[in-house]
């Protein structure tokens, strides 16, 4: 959908629980479903410049961000 508006220059940054804390609702169990099923759908789409960021996470569950722009490297 983005591509077909004309919008290329982004990134997918996944935001996933941090492992060290208990902040999160449900098991790390269902945690990890959640997260390889994101980050899944993201490969299996090809997005460009995607990233895993921990501590990200939601209370309740990962999250995607689509971001504008391009990813600033050193």
């Amino acid at each position: 959908m983005l591509k077909t508006l004309g919008l290329d220059d982004y990134r997918v940054r996944l935001g996933f629980r941090d492992l060290n804390s208990d902040k999160y609702v449900g098991s790390a169990e269902t945690w990890q479903r959640a997260e390889a099923a994101l980050e899944q759908v993201c490969l299996q789409m090809n997005l460009p410049n995607m990233s895993v960021e921990r501590g990200e996470g939601r209370l309740l569950w990962p999250k995607a961000d689509f971001r504008r722009g391009r990813l600033h490297r050193s």
